[in-house]
């Protein structure tokens, strides 16, 4: 918790708009409920420091879905977000590698959209922040960790229609 304190100190005094943390497992065969419990004791407090209008949001980054992670599907946001209150100073850093092992299918028709329609109904318009493109060298679902550039992996550079009609972060583009 000291070292995410830190970096968002620094992320102010730099004029960072936000920090990217990923947002953790149940380990040791805790239930998630029990960890998400743990995520809002250590992460509310450190949220509610954020009282100047130039501090940092702290932006969640979901994970390929490996093991016992807390978040890798859109959907998993949803718990995060109301263990932590909705906080104003809450976000997302959607990692298009990381949904796309997690099971979001971008690189099909409509996969995009789709999956950010999800992502808006369940953490809210406006909490998308950040989008970490990058291209994945697993298929999808495969719950690997796998960063590919752009247009060398499974997801590829097509459009697909998915995000013409969308007014929101260029994930697409």
């Amino acid at each position: 918790m000291e070292s995410l304190r830190h970096s968002l100190r620094r992320g102010r005094e730099i004029g960072a708009l936000g920090v990217v943390v990923h947002t953790g497992s149940a380990t040791g065969g805790r239930p998630r409920a029990e960890s998400l419990a743990q995520v809002r004791t250590y992460l509310l407090p450190l949220l509610d420091e954020l009282t100047h209008d130039d501090d940092p949001l702290l932006l969640l980054e979901s994970t390929a879905g490996q093991g016992s992670s807390l978040c890798s599907r859109t959907w998993d946001f949803g718990p995060y977000f109301e263990a932590l209150d909705a906080h104003p100073k809450l976000g997302v850093c959607l990692d298009t590698c990381h949904i796309y092992a997690a099971g979001h299918d971008l690189a099909g028709p409509g996969g995009m959209k789709q999956t950010l329609d999800l992502l808006v109904d369940t953490v809210g318009e406006g909490r998308l922040k950040l989008i970490h493109a990058n291209d994945s060298k697993e298929g999808v679902g495969a719950h690997r960790d796998r960063h590919e550039n752009i247009g060398s992996g499974h997801i590829g550079t097509e459009r697909s229609g998915n995000c013409s009609h969308i007014r929101r972060p260029r994930a697409c583009r």
